[in-house]
């Protein structure tokens, strides 16, 4: 078993973009070693306990909290763009500055 063997079994779509993130991020690392042990251990409980029995609960929460967890650090953190206008309207950006036509010598004697 490999050290995110449960983690690849649960996003396998997302294997190389998790493999990548978790090489500069620490915390993301930490998460999925928490998450790897939780599953371990609900694994092993699920062998040795009732269904429905405190312990097996437990477990169970903790690995949807931690699931939950990496869901959300694996989302892309994009800026939302769809509020922000712009403080022209966007013709007079389109057509960039307004120029007054130059004055000919004609106009002065």
């Amino acid at each position: 078993m490999t050290a995110l063997h449960f983690t690849m079994e649960r996003w396998p779509e997302r294997a190389f973009s998790i493999r990548r993130r978790m090489q500069d991020d620490a915390r993301l690392r930490e998460i999925i070693g928490e998450y790897e042990v939780a599953r371990s251990a609900l694994a092993y409980w699920r062998t040795v306990d009732a269904p429905g029995t405190r312990r097996l609960g437990d477990y169970e929460s903790i690995v949807q909290d931690l699931e939950n967890e990496i869901e959300a650090n694996l989302e892309p953190s994009m800026p939302d763009v769809s509020r922000s206008s712009p403080s022209r309207p966007l013709s007079t950006i389109a057509r960039g500055p307004q120029f007054t036509p130059l004055e000919t010598k004609e106009q002065f004697p």
